[in-house]
């Protein structure tokens, strides 16, 4: 897959991150290297699996900035913000209110994780590991991808499988 740029229809974001209640506003280009955004889930079994992989990937990866987006309209927002704050993650989780973003990306399931350059080209996109448990993967997409993408290599695998729970739409 060829990268495409989102310089003209993916706007800076402006959301509310549910682990804080602040208003989290970022743009592309504050990315020393690159943005993952991350579709999360508080319910789906998938999603939970990798909070932990995506938390040692985050670690691992300082120049790239992880953000995770919770768009799911069967979710309640209260528990959501529980789960989400009780998991103390080092990024930062927005509210995607009327699944605006997982629209905008054509985010379909949880965990589904997306690599933008800082000058918004999409590098990857895709799931994080080839099984629904990463305890259980024998490929870890995201994690190769970024330690290519870091080192200034091409990313040959753009685009991969994503496991995990559909993204409930109103």
């Amino acid at each position: 897959m060829t990268p495409f740029c989102f310089a003209k229809s993916l706007p800076p974001i402006k959301a509310t991150n549910i682990t804080t209640g602040n208003v989290f506003e970022y743009d592309w280009s504050e990315a020393k290297k690159g943005t993952v955004l991350v579709f999360i889930s508080s319910t789906c079994p998938c999603s939970n699996a990798h909070i932990g992989h995506l938390v040692d990937l985050t670690q691992a990866n300082p120049d790239i900035k992880f953000i995770g987006i919770h768009s799911n309209a069967n979710e309640s927002l209260v528990e959501s913000q529980k789960y989400f704050k009780s998991l103390n993650l080092p990024f930062p989780v927005i509210q995607d209110h009327e699944a605006e973003w997982a629209d905008r990306l054509k985010a379909y399931r949880t965990p589904h994780a997306f690599l933008i350059t800082p000058l918004g080209s999409l590098a990857y996109q895709g799931g994080i590991t080839s099984s629904a448990n990463p305890e259980r993967a024998d490929s870890f997409y995201l994690k190769v991808t970024l330690k290519k993408f870091v080192a200034g290599e091409k990313v040959e695998n753009s685009r991969t499988r994503v496991l995990g729970c559909q993204i409930a739409r109103k």
